[in-house]
């Protein structure tokens, strides 16, 4: 019979693979944690970890000299932390759900002077169902290098949460917040069209003059995957994947009467092949805009979730 400690230490090492796995499956600090295991397994544990030392490893406790806060959640219980030259992540549990915990990071954040690192409005048309995934955004501190971001998801209670933050920082990368050295305008080679450009964002200056983006929250039961978008001068486009076992027809009624509420009015309807194609108008501010919703299935792409086959649409909301 192996000794306890030993099949203890066997089922650590082949259960952890990634730097949060390893930290969650480690709540209890131990002293002599690595003394219990034997050369290779503790070779093999660090490795799964991404650190090449005992002390970048620390199970249930805050690493030191932190440059960001971490918030005060109800019931905070650490997991750990694990620190790198260039990175460094911590992971916490609390009672409270994801969202109400992301905010309060995101809050305590805030109050350290802590911003966006990419300031513009939310451009997120297309909404998940909630739980269906997480949306994070990447904060930065005008003065301190590098990036963090602050992720909630739901914990092993029903209504808990697990937040893990991820900071970064790489020599000679730009994290692009404001004020900080890869932005100073002393570093930019005279030459440079970036030395005295300045950027504008094409539709910061539509929504500077009225355009407001509609909010299309998720079709029941639906997984909405958001894929990208692309604008000029007076023209937006937002696109994503929903996977679903609604039709095509229950999906585009869907967003059309999510759309009406918010001033979009139906003109047209047309179908090409097997996209559905629906017209719009609408004004906001003093200019009467025109849009569209396009629809088409992708049946030779739909997956087989939880032992139900979902099929597949890609959406796509244009804006003139």
């Amino acid at each position: 019979m192996p000794k306890p400690v030993r099949r203890l230490s066997l089922l650590l090492v082949l259960g952890l693979y990634g730097a949060a796995p390893l930290a969650a499956a480690l709540q209890t600090p131990t002293a002599d944690l690595f003394s219990k295991l034997s050369p290779a397994e503790r070779d093999l544990l660090l490795a799964s970890a991404g650190v090449s030392s005992g002390d970048q490893f620390r199970p249930g406790v805050l690493a030191p000299g932190l440059v960001f806060p971490v918030a005060s959640l109800a019931n905070r219980e650490v997991v750990g932390s694990v620190t790198q030259p260039q990175s460094t992540l911590v992971v916490l549990r609390t009672s409270l759900a994801p969202a109400a915990a992301q905010k309060m990071a995101l809050d305590t954040l805030r109050r350290a002077g802590w911003i966006d690192q990419y300031s513009q409005p939310n451009r997120d048309v297309f909404q998940s169902s909630p739980g269906a995934g997480e949306t994070f955004y990447p904060q930065c501190k005008p003065g301190v290098p590098g990036s963090l971001t602050v992720m909630s998801q739901p914990g092993a209670r029903t209504g808990s949460a697990q937040v893990t933050y991820r900071y970064s920082v790489y020599a000679g990368f730009d994290s692009g917040c404001p004020a900080n050295s890869g932005n100073d305008p002393t570093r930019a080679n005279f030459y440079s069209p970036e030395r005295t450009a300045t950027y504008t964002d094409p539709l910061k200056d539509m929504l500077d003059q009225g355009l407001r983006l509609p909010l299309l929250a998720a079709p029941a039961g639906a997984d909405v995957q958001s894929s990208g978008s692309s604008y000029g001068r007076d023209e937006y486009s937002t696109y994503a994947t929903v996977y679903t076992t609604l039709s095509a027809e229950q999906i585009r009624s869907h967003y059309v009467g999510a759309l009406k509420p918010q001033g979009w009015a139906a003109t047209g309807f047309t179908t090409l092949n097997s996209e559905q194609i629906t017209r719009f108008k609408f004004r906001q501010g003093n200019r009467e805009r025109e849009g569209t919703l396009a629809l088409m299935p992708r049946p030779e792409l739909g997956r087989d979730q939880g032992g139900v086959r979902q099929a597949r649409y890609d959406v796509q909301l244009q804006i003139r």
